[in-house]
């Protein structure tokens, strides 16, 4: 699903600027529909976004030598 971070709540903002692929999170938020222009139809879900309002960072990591997103 599709995270969105806006700059009104400049600290959410800033902590999601800092995430990581490799790091395990927490995202609340609230679930709303995409724009018309911006709907993903290759996703079973591209038609809504969660937008962001507190993030957890449970466990940060270094950066493995693969890359996570190759299958």
């Amino acid at each position: 699903m599709q995270v969105v971070a806006t700059p009104k709540d400049a600290n959410l903002y800033k902590s999601f600027n800092e995430l990581r692929p490799e790091y395990v999170v927490s995202i609340c938020g609230t679930i709303q529909k995409r724009p018309d222009n911006m709907k993903n139809k290759d996703l079973p879900n591209g038609d809504v976004e969660m937008e962001a309002t507190g993030v957890t960072v449970y466990s940060e990591s270094l950066t493995p030598p693969f890359a996570l997103d190759v299958p």
